[in-house]
């Protein structure tokens, strides 16, 4: 849990959303600022999900940053992962002009 705190604490933005007393949602991203930002965390509770809020947190990002050249995440391939981001403007480094590398341990 501290490595957590510490992650967030650390972070460039973290943006929640909260219904009442209850985190339903947040966005994290790490970077400069200025020439790239790592959109690292956009969760969602399942029950929350499919009503806008990981694409307005997302938007809300880009929005802020719309002057940074780069904008870079990361993520698993899971069912519906490749449309949420490609339908929020993003391309897939296999089809577009970039590469990406990884080291996971």
């Amino acid at each position: 849990m501290e490595v957590l705190k510490q992650a967030i604490l650390q972070s460039l933005d973290v943006i929640t959303v909260w219904n009442d007393d209850k985190l339903v949602g947040l966005i994290r991203t790490i970077g400069d600022g200025l020439t790239i930002v790592y959109i690292q965390d956009i969760l969602v509770l399942n029950a929350y999900q499919n009503k806008g809020i990981a694409s307005e947190l997302l938007q809300r990002i880009l929005n802020k940053y719309k002057n940074v050249r780069q904008k870079v995440l990361l993520t698993e391939e899971a069912s519906g992962v490749r449309y949420f981001y490609e339908k929020n403007g993003f391309e897939s480094c296999d089809q577009g002009l970039l590469v990406a590398f990884a080291k996971m341990n």
